[in-house]
């Protein structure tokens, strides 16, 4: 790996362990049945993965649970939802082995995007409004395609930053979008994290609806390779 690849990676990884072990030295009272059920739909988009054409990564549905945590139980809920699937997207049938650095520079991105995402829809909007989930999955998305363009291109990808931007972007934009406005829509449903669970029929539709989109976007994905 290249130097300066090393030196980004690392200060990634470290901040995103440092935001990790601010979550849980901050962490608030909360629900834990909703806390539970988030982080379960959240590992389970983790396995429906989706590559992304044109880059060595994929893309999967997790920004969803990401996001109706971090508008509905804080950040810090968020970032350790967030830290677990990325860990289990990386090891779940990866092409390659990843090497520990490579697990800990996703899970830190992972981690960033939704806090960030988070400080800054608060910044722009009350917590739980609609807007705010579209707002914290725009932010979600930047903050992932900037960390993630830069690594490869600093990996020797032999393509400008500015094109891999462009593609990471043009590739999951919608799909993070998709998910902003679902995390928005659940969260109007009802006061679905004010008591102790959640309802199982909740829970159930919101995986059928994460599968789904992870199939759409499969879908999309192979007729653009096959030229369909």
């Amino acid at each position: 790996m290249p130097k300066q690849a090393l030196l980004f990676a690392s200060i990634v990884a470290l901040a995103g362990a440092g935001v990790v072990a601010a979550a849980c030295v901050s962490w608030p009272p909360l629900a834990i049945g909703p806390f539970l059920a988030l982080a379960g739909l959240a590992l389970l988009a983790a396995t429906l993965k989706v590559r992304i054409p044109g880059v060595t990564g994929a893309i999967s549905p997790v920004a969803a649970p990401i996001l109706l945590a971090a508008g509905t139980l804080g950040w810090q809920a968020a970032a350790l939802i967030a830290a677990a699937s990325a860990m289990l997207q990386c090891v779940w049938r990866p092409k390659t082995r990843p090497s520990l650095l490579q697990v800990a520079f996703n899970l830190a991105t992972m981690t960033l995007a939704a806090v960030l995402a988070t400080q800054a829809a608060n910044f722009a909007t009350p917590p739980g409004a609609f807007v705010w989930f579209i707002a914290a999955a725009i932010v979600f998305q930047a903050i992932n395609v900037v960390l993630i363009s830069t690594i490869l291109c600093l990996l020797g990808e032999g393509v400008s930053l500015q094109s891999l931007w462009r593609n990471c972007h043009m590739w999951s934009f919608p799909y993070q979008l998709a998910a902003g406005l679902f995390a928005g829509l659940w969260a109007q449903a009802g006061p679905l994290m004010a008591g102790s669970s959640m309802p199982l029929g909740a829970i159930a539709l919101a995986a059928g609806v994460l599968y789904l989109m992870n199939g759409f976007y499969r879908e999309i994905v192979d007729r653009s390779l096959s030229g369909a």
